[in-house]
């Protein structure tokens, strides 16, 4: 379920009609808005310019992004995003200068997030993840604020799954069992971790390593290992700093949705899910 995609399609098509041209550069447009909104939210989560143009720059040129950009029906990723970080933006000024205007304004970019691609809906559980990082408590005030933002959640995530279900999207790759899919969730977990760090081998279809009535090579099981002793190492290193964890959990936490642990279309892992995802390993680069 995702009108706002639909409508600023709708828009360009009535400008330039099925032009591919007009299509892809609208996408661009919206990548480098998205790298200066990427930029803007990495200086005032960390007061510092350096973090942000290192973040920015690996989020605007890293391969891995190519088919959100390239794909015009990708673009529902590339709208979330700017709407997402549009969001977490005005939230982090409203934590500057508590006015009730960014605090409206926050919403209303969350809303639109979540109206573009369902994927926005983990935004509130960042915004938990800002507060940790700030070492700000949740007051009763900030509690009710917050609550807002997960009602809305829970109201548009409901409807989606509900939409997708009567689509049928999920209905041909939900015979995985719950175990099956943990272990592919840590499979991409890990995956696309790699792929950031060492971007080879990338692929418009990352087909699933057996059918559903196969067993899962024995191989794969160690990415459940390795995932909960890079999500320890994480939790670790709170002992010293708060932001390798604030970089890990904003990946996982804006990743989860897509992670298969939900069946969401025909392959175990895709590029395009992780464009939003990788900004919180990207300013781990920064730092």
């Amino acid at each position: 379920y995702a009108p706002v995609t639909d409508l600023i399609n709708a828009v360009q098509y009535s400008i330039s009609g099925m032009s591919p041209a007009a299509f892809h550069t609208g996408s661009l447009l919206f990548h480098l808005l998205n790298i200066l909104l990427v930029f803007r939210f990495i200086v005032l989560l960390s007061g510092r310019q350096t973090i942000a143009l290192i973040a920015s720059l690996f989020f605007g040129i890293h391969p891995i992004m190519v088919e959100s950009v390239a794909w015009a029906s990708g673009s529902s990723t590339l709208y979330s995003t700017a709407f997402f970080l549009a969001s977490l933006i005005a939230y982090l000024y409203y934590l500057n200068k508590n006015s009730k205007r960014d605090l409206a304004l926050s919403i209303v970019f969350f809303i639109l997030a979540m109206l573009s691609k369902a994927i926005a809906v983990m935004l509130p559980v960042v915004l938990l993840l800002i507060h940790h990082y700030k070492d700000r408590k949740i007051t009763k005030k900030s509690a009710v604020e917050l609550s807002v933002f997960f009602v809305l959640s829970i109201i548009i995530g409901i409807y989606s799954i509900m939409a997708r279900d009567e689509s049928g999207v999920t209905d041909r790759f939900s015979s995985y069992s719950f175990l099956q899919r943990i272990v592919f969730a840590s499979y991409g977990f890990i995956m696309y971790l790699v792929k950031l760090i060492v971007p080879v081998n990338l692929s418009a279809f990352y087909p699933y390593p057996v059918k559903s009535n196969e067993v899962i090579p024995l191989f794969y099981y160690i990415f459940p290992v390795l995932f909960l002793l890079l999500a320890g190492l994480a939790i670790y290193s709170l002992r010293s700093s708060r932001k390798v964890f604030f970089g890990v959990a904003f990946f996982a936490a804006t990743l989860f949705t897509v992670s298969q642990i939900f069946p969401v279309g025909g392959t175990v892992m895709a590029d395009r899910y992780i464009y939003l995802s990788s900004v919180g390993i990207f300013y781990l680069a920064g730092e």
